[in-house]
């Protein structure tokens, strides 16, 4: 699993007293590498062995305070977040035994000061939520200065995202800890937002490398991080129709509304129901009837471009179906161009047709 590994710098309080009551007399000096796993499960491993049932929930709860958080930290700060519940003398008693507890278990893993407490400098801290925030961020200010992300961008982005298994410390309430909940919440916010971002930017580069089903593969893992919010079925949906998947992209709408609307009561947005109709109207015509009418469909460009109007209005085009959305307003000046476009697609020797030229004189419209 990859993680993110935080080393801290030594603090500055610490120089300046030349206090260091990390860990016990005779203990190692050593400090030992940890891991911790925060969004959706709660472990905290120690060589790769748990020490999650071994200590307190408070006590672990510092340490993975302490580890999200740069620098040392104030012992107030500490007692208020975690004992603030209780009256100040408890409060102050209780983060003593905390740790007390904190050294017998992780030898020399903390820095602790006669007024701050942090993770000692040369402890190697892997945190899976500070590994998404780093990989977002980075893929965001790659994206900002590039078009397309590179692939191996693209990889750590999927890797890191995959961490995301669900909120931060989800269901972990700690007694008389007010402070902690709404700090608690602030990091489930900021953390799934961050999942969002980061599946929203993977989704949309991956199409733009042409990699759709790494893309739809994707958008399915988006649509776990909150299967109530719209966007990831609407990328879903349009995905499979991009692909020419009409029937996965109709079941993909019976999903959300079954899942979003039957729990909200809300309706679909614009957008959706814009979607929703047009997959409703994309039926393909049969496989037998289909070059038949891209045929006739492109005889009659000819005769336009030839300016055989009488017989273009005689017989007037089959329509061939397509999965290019509505057809926009008439083009004119163009009949040429698109007898030519016709005869170079239908002629089976091309399978792909490149349009150039300056920007704004209309190569995505000639092209749809």
């Amino acid at each position: 699993m990859d993680h993110y590994t935080r080393n801290n710098a030594t603090g500055e309080e610490r120089r300046q007293t030349g206090m260091d009551h990390g860990a016990p007399a005779g203990a190692p000096e050593t400090p030992t590498g940890l891991a911790m796993e925060t969004l959706g499960r709660f472990d905290i491993k120690q060589n790769g062995v748990s020490i999650t049932g071994i200590l307190p929930i408070k006590s672990l709860l510092m340490v993975t305070f302490l580890a999200c958080s740069p620098g040392m930290v104030a012992r107030t700060d500490i007692r208020d977040l975690l004992w603030g519940g209780e009256r100040l003398t408890s409060g102050s008693t209780n983060l003593r035994v905390a740790l007390t507890a904190l050294r017998r278990a992780l030898p020399s893993a903390l820095e602790i000061t006669r007024h701050s407490i942090g993770i000692a400098p040369e402890l190697a801290v892997d945190v899976d939520a500070l590994a998404l925030e780093a990989a977002v961020t980075d893929a965001q200010n790659r994206a900002s200065r590039l078009p397309v992300l590179d692939v191996e961008t693209c990889r750590t982005l999927s890797a890191r995202l995959a961490l995301y298994h669900g909120p931060f410390l989800q269901e972990i309430a700690p007694p008389n800890a007010p402070h902690f909940e709404t700090w608690c919440r602030y990091q489930q916010a900021k953390y799934q937002a961050l999942a969002h971002q980061g599946y929203a930017l993977l989704t949309e580069h991956l199409v733009a490398r042409g990699t759709v089903d790494a893309a739809i593969v994707a958008a399915e893992q988006w649509r776990r991080v909150d299967d109530l919010d719209e966007l990831p079925y609407r990328t879903l949906i349009k995905l499979h129709a991009r692909l020419g998947r009409l029937e996965e992209a109709r079941q993909w709408y019976d999903i959300y509304r079954s899942t979003v609307f039957d729990a909200l009561h809300l309706p679909p947005s614009e957008e959706m129901r814009s979607i929703h109709a047009a997959l409703i109207d994309r039926r393909p015509p049969p496989r037998s009837d289909a070059l038949r009418q891209a045929r006739h469909a492109a005889r009659h460009v000819e005769r336009m471009a030839a300016g055989d109007a009488k017989d273009a209005d005689a017989e007037s085009p089959v329509m061939l179906r397509h999965n290019l959305g509505t057809e926009p307003a008439a083009i004119y000046g163009r009949g040429r161009e698109l007898a030519l476009l016709a005869r170079l697609l239908l002629s089976g020797r091309h399978r792909l047709v490149t349009l150039t030229g300056a920007d704004g004189i209309g190569k995505t419209r000639l092209a749809m």
